[in-house]
């Protein structure tokens, strides 16, 4: 009932994985993980070749149709001969190739690339299964198309982008050969196997309507602010014990109260991570009655922080294997169905909803390093300064985290809220899904910058409590400590003022690059 249509090289292994079925995880380990040395082999629904002939037939019957034997956008009414509808690919597809600014990340354009082949798979696009495996071959070899980063309002469909891949696999545009950061020619790009292939009719349509350039970039934010997500519980959890937090707030039976999820999931994660802290079983040490709330409502803020990301990852494990062109076309039924599942609304609002999420989280760690640092609040030295006076300690710092913050926060208002009408009022409103989804990457960047600022300032607070009062935090979080003062030539927080740039972004790399990831116990899986 299915026919896997894909070339592999003999020296590649194979990834196979049936049209629709695609996970996240799966996706990931293709993009960035442990399988990207594979070969993707791709099984078609039966139902590409009827869909197929569903437009062959239709042409040959003089039947209207969007796109293929009628114009697209403001000139859906001109009709267009069955002899020039391959034509009309070919020129919608240049013509919107139109974006704008530098490329992509190389892994967002190969994400679309993969997603766009396990759209057509699945039968209802009306595209031949040569298309497919042209573009599964395109995937596997390692190139990347050339895309600008700027042009889409995320319907109907992220047409400029794709557009921009479609020219790639036309012999036009430019495109990265395998592991180049070069742009060249697309046909140059291509191995010697492959050949520019020319669009058959509904084929320029079919490619550039879809969501897969939004949902790839929210896709890439969500796995890099996963590891930011983590980070900061652990940074939390090093505050709490540095302040000698009241772990009251963490009792089990206040959050099984509250009811939700996340909230429950997130002290659980705390008690675990503080289990076994000489510190927080110290007697000897000062503790308020109440927190402060950066400090005393972290199941309640990270909670809510994590279902947001749960969320998010929910519908877009979903949207990856959507049919998400238009018209589309039903084998079985013979039937050409005009919609808008190109309109990136449900993903744009996933992408909102993460936004929200990754500047809450910087904020919130902010707060704690200003609370660390302040003391007034905390009872520790103030700014962890060696020789207050001569020494600032941790004050730069800090002002860097809130300048990190306040640019995250001018970031989160709702992209999906607006709409500009296009293509004269037929597309009269749209998701701006894509410019929710694209601004996510550089949200998360800063935010892991602001983690590392409180990692940082947490670990020199626990120096400290080890250095004047022989007592260290937990087991496991004895382990983050040692991570972080890796990060660093002395492998030392405290000391003198230095240089502290080298160590800021020292550290905010291994947020980014999942370092403290085995050590938060957080159940934040996108599956």
């Amino acid at each position: 009932s299915r026919s896997p249509r894909h070339r592999v090289t003999s020296r590649m292994s194979k990834s196979i994985f049936r049209a629709g079925t695609l996970t996240l995880s799966q996706l990931e380990g293709l993009i960035l993980g442990s399988t990207t040395d594979q070969a993707v082999q791709l099984e078609h629904e039966k139902n590409v070749l009827a869909s197929q002939q569903v437009i062959t037939d239709a042409m040959a019957q003089g039947r209207k149709m969007y796109g293929i034997t009628a114009g697209v956008g403001a000139f859906a009414n001109n009709l267009i001969s069955a002899e020039q509808s391959a034509e009309l690919s070919k020129r919608m597809i240049l013509s919107c190739s139109s974006g704008v600014g530098e490329p992509m990340p190389r892994e967002v354009a190969r994400m679309i690339v993969l997603l766009k082949a396990n759209c057509f798979a699945q039968g209802a696009s009306g595209v031949r299964p040569e298309l497919i495996d042209f573009l599964v071959d395109l995937f596997n070899s390692g190139a990347a198309p050339f895309i600008p980063e700027l042009g889409s309002v995320g319907a109907s469909g992220d047409i400029a982008p794709l557009a921009h891949l479609g020219s790639c696999l036309i012999g036009h545009g430019k495109m990265f050969p395998k592991d180049s950061t070069v742009a060249v020619p697309s046909a140059e790009a291509l191995p010697p196997n492959m050949q520019p292939i020319t669009f058959a009719p509904k084929e320029g349509l079919a490619v550039i309507n879809g969501t897969q350039a939004t949902l790839s970039y929210a896709i890439l934010a969500l796995w890099r602010f996963r590891s930011v997500f983590r980070s900061s519980l652990l940074a939390g959890a090093l505050s709490l014990d540095a302040c000698s937090g009241n772990v009251m707030a963490l009792d089990e039976r206040i959050h099984q109260l509250r009811r939700q999820k996340g909230q429950i999931d997130i002290a659980a994660a705390l008690r675990k991570l503080l289990q076994g802290s000489a510190v927080a079983a110290s007697p000897d040490l000062p503790r308020k009655l109440q927190d402060p709330y950066c400090i005393r409502s972290m199941p309640q803020v990270l909670g809510a922080c994590l279902q947001a990301y749960r969320d998010a990852s929910d519908i877009l494990a979903t949207e990856i294997n959507a049919v998400t062109d238009n018209p589309l076309v039903i084998g079985d039924g013979a039937e050409v169905l005009n919609g808008a599942n190109f309109h990136a609304e449900p993903v744009g609002f996933a992408a909102d909803h993460l936004a929200l999420s990754i500047s809450e989280v910087g904020s919130f760690s902010e707060r704690r390093t200003a609370f660390l640092t302040d003391t007034n609040m905390s009872g520790l030295p103030s700014f962890m300064a060696e020789e207050a006076g001569l020494d600032i300690g941790w004050m730069g710092a800090e002002i860097t985290a809130a300048a990190l913050v306040a640019e995250t926060k001018a970031l989160t208002n709702p992209r999906t809220a607006d709409s500009i009408p296009t293509a004269a009022n037929t597309e009269d409103f749209v998701s701006m899904a894509f410019n929710a989804a694209r601004r996510l990457l550089p949200m998360v960047d800063m935010t892991a910058g602001v983690i590392a600022v409180e990692l940082l300032v947490a670990t020199s607070a626990l120096e400290y409590l080890e250095n004047k009062q022989g007592l260290k935090t937990s087991p496991v979080l004895q382990e983050v400590v040692s991570l972080v003062q890796s990060a660093l030539p002395g492998g030392k927080v405290l000391g003198p003022d230095r240089y502290r740039s080298d160590e800021l972004e020292a550290v905010k790399a291994m947020v980014l690059q999942g370092k403290f990831d085995r050590f938060a116990q957080c159940p934040d899986s996108e599956e």
